[in-house]
This record gives structure tokens, C-alpha cells and sequence, in this order.
């Protein structure tokens, strides 16, 4: 009767006690694929995926409280979904016990507006969760956390030697480059970007602008990369009224020489330029085109006032 008992409690903890936590094994590899990266990026460095064991923070040996950093995750800090508008990212870890496929795979999102990183954890019934658990059970999978800032840093870096994309397209380095919500010209760029859309311009980013401090009297500028070329858009306020705007061009060899005057009595506002330089006047906006004559063409057509 006692075997018999002994071997029903044997039978019991065999269904109940988890599946065995397959070897620990360096980082090899790690690969970031998602919007804006047409190749996914392969990280292989020891010295870079040495620092983000997968068998660190909770779930390492019974951890059920960690206060500390591990992995690429701060595990005090569960967090909200990070904003729907952000660019997602697909993170794969590679151990050295099994290299040809991944063993451990998180989502991952960057606000550049403040730097914060987030990570999510597969939960279950959704992709690459049984892999996951399969390699370690975290006990907190189908929750977002704050990334470690030395993971964050790995991410930019490598999103900066990207190389930079082709007029009208983006990739992810260009989302280092876009324009924060906090930005005092956001809104404005937000509304011209849907006026572009409304002609059937599809604009794939904006970024903050480099010249924004060109055009004296202007609140503000944004560069826009649009599926028809790339274009500079600058923001006055709404009381001032851009009729008045006077635009000279003058050649002079092969250079092109612009004087912009906003009103009669503003002093001019001179450009020197190696391409032709297309000016459209809507609204409260004044579209700079640079050397993208159908472009202009199509702006002067659909929105000249």
C-alpha cells in the first residue's frame, strides 16, 4: 500500500513540476529586425552580447523579486504600453547551446523623444512565448517593462551606423531624427503632414528640422521624406499673414541666389544655393523644395495660394 502511495506522489510531481531550464549558454548572437530595417541587423560582438545574459533577473534560479537590472530589462519597473505610434521592434537572442535559432525573443520599442526603452514579454497563446519559457520561465510573461539605459544605448548605436537612407524613405536611424511631441512646431507638422496626404503625398517620416532657424519670423520647421522626394516646411503664425511674403531669384553662373522678404518692411533673407530652389506658399506654411522640380510642381498645382 505504501509503494503504491509512494508512487502516486512520484506520478503527481512528474505532471506538476515544470519542464527543466534547457542549459545556460552565452549570448552569441543578437538580431533587431522591424520597421526601417530592410536587412535585420546581426550584433556578434562578445563584448556587446556578453552584456545581456538571457539567464539573469527574475526566473533565475526561484527569483521571484529583483530589484536590480538583468538581461536588457529593469525588473522593478513593469510599465504601461508604450505609445501605438512608436516603431516596434522584434529583438532575438542567440545562445552558443543552440545557435541556429533563437532562445529567447522580446518586442521592443524606443521613444527617442526621451530616450526610454521598452520591452514586452510575450504572453501566452502569442508568438515565441513556448520558446521563451522553454528557456526560462519569468513568471511575468504578457507584461511591458523599462529597458536597461546600457541596452537603450546598444540600440541607438547600432541604428546609427546604419547607413543613411535614400531621399524619400526612411529607416530606423531616421527615427532618432523625428520630430518629439514636445517639439513647439509638432502640432503644426502633424497638420501639414495630413494636408500632404489629403493631395495624395504619403509622407514616412518627420524629422526635426536642421534649419529651422533659417527664416527669421518663423515659428518653427520640420523636414518631411515623402514618397515623391523630400521637402522642408516652415511654420509662421497664424496672425501673419504669408501673402506678403516677396521671393527673388537671381542667377549667377551655375549657383542660384534667393532673397526672401516676409513683409515689406523685414529685412531681406538671403540663400545661396547649387539647385534650384522651389518655394510654395499654404496657409501658415512655406514648403522649401530643394532640386525636386515634379515635386514642386505638384505642391504649386495642388496647394499655391
Amino acid at each position: 500500500m505504501k509503494a503504491v502511495y509512494l508512487a502516486g506522489i512520484a506520478l503527481f510531481l512528474s505532471n506538476c513540476t515544470p519542464a527543466p531550464v534547457v542549459a545556460k549558454g552565452a549570448t552569441i548572437k543578437i538580431t533587431i529586425e522591424g520597421p526601417g530595417i530592410p536587412k535585420p541587423i546581426e550584433i556578434t560582438d562578445s563584448k556587446i552580447t556578453g552584456k545581456f545574459f538571457i539567464w539573469s533577473g527574475l526566473g533565475t534560479s526561484g527569483t521571484s523579486v529583483v530589484k536590480d537590472e538583468g538581461f536588457i530589462i529593469q525588473w522593478a519597473k513593469m510599465s504601461e504600453a508604450p505609445p501605438k505610434e512608436l516603431p516596434r521592434y522584434q529583438v532575438s537572442f542567440y545562445a552558443d547551446y543552440r545557435p541556429e535559432s533563437p532562445a529567447y525573443v522580446v518586442d521592443y520599442v524606443l521613444d527617442v523623444a526621451d530616450g526610454t526603452g521598452y520591452a514586452y514579454l510575450p504572453g501566452p497563446r502569442e508568438k515565441w512565448y513556448g520558446v521563451n519559457v522553454g528557456t526560462i520561465l519569468r513568471g511575468v510573461e504578457g507584461h511591458w517593462f523599462r529597458t536597461m539605459p546600457l541596452w537603450d544605448e546598444t540600440v541607438i548605436a547600432q541604428f546609427e551606423a546604419m547607413p543613411p537612407s535614400t531621399a524619400g524613405s526612411c529607416n530606423a536611424r531616421d527615427t532618432l531624427a523625428q520630430l518629439p511631441p514636445t517639439a513647439r512646431e509638432y502640432a503644426d507638422a502633424m497638420e501639414a503632414a495630413r494636408t500632404l496626404g489629403s493631395i495624395g503625398i504619403t509622407v514616412n517620416c518627420v524629422e526635426s528640422s536642421k534649419a529651422e532657424d533659417l527664416l527669421a519670423g518663423s515659428k518653427g520647421a520640420a523636414f518631411f521624406k515623402t514618397d515623391q522626394g523630400d521637402l522642408e516646411i516652415f511654420f509662421w503664425p497664424a496672425s501673419q499673414a504669408l501673402e506678403k511674403l516677396e521671393v527673388a531669384e537671381k542667377r549667377e553662373g551655375e549657383r542660384y541666389k534667393y532673397s526672401l522678404r516676409p513683409t515689406a518692411a523685414s529685412e531681406a533673407i538671403t540663400m545661396d544655393s547649387s539647385k534650384p530652389i522651389h518655394f510654395v506658399k499654404h496657409g501658415n506654411m512655406l514648403l522649401y523644395v530643394w532640386g525636386n522640380g515634379p515635386l514642386a510642381a505638384t505642391l504649386q498645382q495642388k496647394l499655391a495660394q
